[in-house]
């Protein structure tokens, strides 16, 4: 969808992009781990502004905050 932001990566030794979020809503305001394994970010899933954290060992993400 046009107007929705997701979240991607730039390998910096290819200069490849890499992308880490494709869903229906927008993924904004990315923060990195100090170890550099985890992105945390915002998405607006099932009508709430909730905080997810993608596990780049794993490439999982999971939802650690939401109202409900």
């Amino acid at each position: 969808m046009q107007g929705l932001a997701d979240i991607y990566t730039l390998e910096i030794g290819t200069g490849a992009l890499v992308q880490i979020t494709d869903t229906p809503t927008a993924d904004e305001h990315p923060a990195w781990s100090p170890d550099g394994r985890w992105l945390a970010f915002c998405g607006d899933y099932e009508d709430d502004y909730d905080v997810l954290l993608y596990d780049f060992e794993t490439k999982t993400t999971d939802r650690i905050v939401w109202e409900g």
